[in-house]
């Protein structure tokens, strides 16, 4: 029988020998270093002779001894014993499945030492590997043998946790880099605005207008030609001819998928996608008046035996209704007059004022969209009456006589110009609070209404949403949509611009209605009416409010200055010391409070979406002490926090725009010679 043999010091050597009963006959000792290894040829025995059944020759004696022989086999050199061949290998780790671990006997043996041969166990294997012993694998590397791993292994699972934290720290890393380099480039240049198109106004076009349709779809509009422009691929869409006479280009209101031009003798529809003309509308001349808003365009047109015609085209369905309006036992009017009285407005009614008692009796009628109808306001003078009042304080100590150091030169500039302003208008101002005959009629397709009334001081007329306001002087009366008069209500001062810019009013009007809910402002408050009852919820005082924007959620934008009620009263005094600022208010629309001030930040206010935009116009303030030059204008257009007023960025130009409009993040400025339009990251 050959028995193989691996002593506990690696050495392997083999031998030839016939046992008796299962064991070794003589003891066998390790040829290099010597140790007895009987021990383990005789367990190589028992398991050879428990896979072989005995082979027994015919005719021998069965208890005759057997005469012992012994052939030892040994290698050159046990320590360059060549490793076990991989079939030896997993023959050994299969016969370790029966046997017990060296170290740990109540552990079953999983594989053997790959240096010694002893049979290990899992637990072993998670702290040496393929090895049972710090010693074995220092002799492993030792010899060189290249020992497997084993996964389980706890320098292996530390060595891979350890690999794996590296590579993780290094992809956060990354991450975090990546994003604090994202996060400054959309702090400082994605989230502020680019100019993504420019557009040169030609001199001899100065008039042409342009608006911002989709949030990149330009839409500009001369006097005989329209063209939509994609601003994000910098190319033409369409182009369409007008075919029109008119010097001036037409009033454009965007409706759904319609852009409905109103020219003074026709009305036009185009398709929004492909500039082609849908419909038009032929005006009867001599056309009386026209107006637009969101729900509609009416236009009065001169008709026969003293009647008048209203067409009304609804939107955005456009439907057209025509009605003849008026009636015989009213007496007829002049067409030319009416027309020329609708045209001029309140320039023509400010001349009616100043020219005495001479005008009064002369009519002057405005015409406006209103719901489902149209209304026309008629306006008489009754009775001329101008206040006058002083809009300047008294002069006091002067700083012009005696010597003047370089401390006291503002003062004395700023005494001259008061001094000027007094020569001029005697440091007055005049007020009309001339009575006025109104008489409002009101056209639907079914019935008209009249309402007469009289007011103090020029009147004006603002068609919202449910009800209608009619304001004159210090009282502002309201109608619902049938023409009845629901309430008055006095205010604390005049609106706003009554003794300078007063057409503006109309394009700026001093009410407005949202959310249930009426807010009126005068020259030095804000005030919340109930729009059914005329109840007053909550007043803020602020002087020079200019305008009130309502986002829809219950919060109000109101964009007012820092100016005292003595700035009402001395409006004509010059002060260079003034802390007066601009100032933009967040207020709570169900009770006034305000929510947050922003200060030099806005004279205007405008929203579209989540954005809240803020343009500020400044002017050189050097610029009062020569009033023959005109004042150089700083502008600034800020995208404001919603939750602090803070602005984002400020966009800076050294000219003052026309027209300023956005479409999300996308914006639109249109100065006398050039067009902008810019866009910003937003998420």
């Amino acid at each position: 029988m050959n028995i193989k043999v691996q002593c506990d010091c690696g050495s392997r050597f083999s031998f030839d020998v016939e046992p008796i009963n299962g064991k070794m006959p003589v003891r066998i000792q390790c040829p290099s270093c010597g140790a007895d290894d009987t021990a383990l040829a005789d367990a190589v025995i028992q398991e050879k002779l428990a896979l072989e059944k005995p082979n027994v020759s015919p005719g021998a004696p069965e208890n005759s001894p057997a005469r012992p022989r012994l052939h030892l086999q040994t290698s050159a050199s046990a320590a360059t014993a060549p490793p076990a061949s991989a079939h030896e290998n997993e023959t050994v780790g299969a016969s370790a499945e029966s046997e017990r671990c060296a170290k740990h006997p109540q552990e079953p043996a999983a594989e053997h030492c790959r240096v010694c041969k002893k049979p290990i166990c899992l637990k072993c294997m998670e702290l040496f590997g393929y090895v049972c012993s710090v010693y074995c694998r220092n002799e492993a590397e030792r010899r060189k043998l290249q020992l497997p791993i084993y996964k389980n292994q706890r320098a292996v699972v530390q060595q891979n946790a350890s690999r794996r934290a590296k590579w993780i720290s290094a992809v956060v890393i990354l991450a975090l880099v990546l994003i604090a380099g994202a996060w400054a480039w959309y702090k400082f240049i994605g989230s502020h605005p680019q100019l993504v198109y420019a557009e040169n106004i030609p001199a001899d076009k100065p008039e042409t207008i342009y608006k911002l349709l989709a949030p990149h779809d330009v839409l500009s509009v001369g006097e005989n030609k329209m063209t939509l422009f994609d601003a994000a691929q910098k190319k033409q869409i369409w182009s369409t001819s007008l075919n029109s006479e008119n010097a001036a280009p037409p009033k454009v209101r965007i409706a759904g998928e319609n852009i409905w031009l109103v020219f003074p003798d026709r009305i036009a529809a185009y398709d929004r996608k492909t500039g082609a003309q849908k419909q038009s509308i032929e005006l009867k001349p001599p056309v009386l008046g026209v107006a637009e808003n969101a729900s509609g365009i009416v236009a009065f047109s001169a008709g026969d035996s003293g009647k008048e015609l209203l067409t009304r085209i609804a939107l955005p369905a456009g439907t057209i209704e025509t009605q003849t309006i008026g009636s015989e036992k009213k007496p007829a009017r002049n067409s030319q007059t009416d027309a020329k009285n609708s045209a001029t407005g309140f320039a023509h009614l400010a001349e009616t004022s100043d020219s005495a008692s001479a005008e009064t009796g002369r009519d002057v009628r405005e015409f406006f969209a209103d719901g489902n109808g149209a209304l026309e306001m008629t306006i008489r003078l009754l009775e001329h009456k101008i206040a006058t009042r002083n809009a300047m304080k008294p002069k006091g100590k002067s700083h012009l006589n005696g010597e003047l150091n370089a401390s006291q030169s503002m003062e004395a500039a700023q005494e001259e110009l008061n001094d000027i302003r007094r020569n001029q208008s005697g440091g007055q101002i005049t007020e009309d609070v001339s009575r006025y005959r109104i008489s409002l009629s009101r056209f639907s397709a079914h019935e008209t209404s009249e309402w007469s009334g009289e007011v103090i001081g020029p009147p004006a007329f603002f068609p919202l949403s449910t009800v209608d306001v009619l304001a004159g002087g210090q009282a502002i009366s309201v109608f619902d949509k049938n023409g009845k008069k629901l309430w008055d209500a006095n205010l604390t001062y005049r609106l706003p611009g009554e003794d300078s810019d007063r057409p503006d009013i109309q394009k700026n009007p001093p009410c407005v209605e949202s959310e249930n809910a009426l807010y009126v402002f005068d020259q030095g408050m804000l005030s919340s009416f109930d729009p059914e009852s005329g109840a007053v919820r909550w007043r803020l005082t602020s002087v020079g409010i200019s305008g009130v924007e309502s986002d829809g959620a219950g919060k109000l934008y109101v964009v007012t200055t820092s100016a005292s009620a003595d700035s009402i009263q001395f409006s004509r005094q010059v002060d260079f010391f003034s802390k007066t600022k601009p100032v933009l208010l967040k207020v709570d629309s169900a009770t006034g409070k305000i929510l947050w001030r922003a200060e030099s930040v806005a004279n205007n206010c405008f929203l579209s979406g989540k954005f809240i935009y803020a343009s500020l116009v400044t002017t050189d303030p050097m610029a009062a002490l020569n009033p023959q030059e005109p004042a150089e204008k700083f502008y600034h257009l800020h995208r404001l926090n919603p939750a602090d007023g803070e602005p984002l960025w400020d966009y800076y130009q050294s000219e003052w725009p026309d027209h300023c409009e956005a479409q999300g993040n996308w914006i639109l400025l249109q100065f006398p010679d050039k067009v902008q339009v810019l866009k910003f990251l937003s998420f």
